[in-house]
């Protein structure tokens, strides 16, 4: 990850922090990459001093392998869907999408262009997503979106066994 990338996310970090509001981790669907990516990225906020995260998802599991990483890591407990939280979104909230970068992504069902996303991380190219002063967009050709959740970690020193070791699942979800 670029320096400039990094203080960039840093400053909308701090910014995320001064707000009143939650900080939703969103997905719009459910396959190992989105779930290691998100989980990596509530971790870093965390880490970061952020409070009050919600991973919220899209959709259901829809073949075995997602299902099966959702009930070995107790997802269904983690994250919440987004049906459930989309009506009650206010302004001084902050949404994060990850591994998805269009708010107006039909696979968002009702949430479907009802957020701004202050932060936007996928690996999937877009030209229709503009990076800003006021939010961060990290959009990379790369293999998966846990990468580069994997990358942010490394480059902000996070990537120890003593971070591991105290977040139990952790990084085998980072690594599915």
């Amino acid at each position: 990850m670029e320096t400039a990338k990094l203080e960039k996310f840093k400053k909308i970090v701090e910014k995320i922090k001064g707000s009143a509001g939650v900080t939703y981790v969103i997905i719009s669907h459910i396959d190992p990459d989105s779930l290691g990516a998100a989980h990596g990225l509530a971790y870093v906020l965390a880490t970061l001093g952020v409070e009050r995260i919600k991973i919220l998802f899209s959709g259901e599991p829809t073949d075995e392998q997602n299902l099966a990483i959702m009930f070995k890591y107790d997802l269904f407990n983690k994250m919440e869907p987004i049906g459930k939280h989309f009506a009650s979104f206010t302004v001084a909230d902050n949404f994060i999408l990850v591994d998805s970068s269009l708010p107006d992504d039909a696979r968002l069902g009702p949430a479907k262009g009802r957020f701004t996303p202050i932060v936007t991380i996928d690996h999937h190219l877009n030209e229709r997503v503009e990076e800003t002063d006021d939010n961060f967009v990290w959009i990379e050709n790369i293999g998966s979106c846990a990468t580069m959740i994997i990358e942010l970690i490394q480059a902000l020193g996070f990537f120890t066994e003593q971070h591991f070791r105290n977040n139990d699942g952790l990084l085998p979800i980072l690594l599915t």
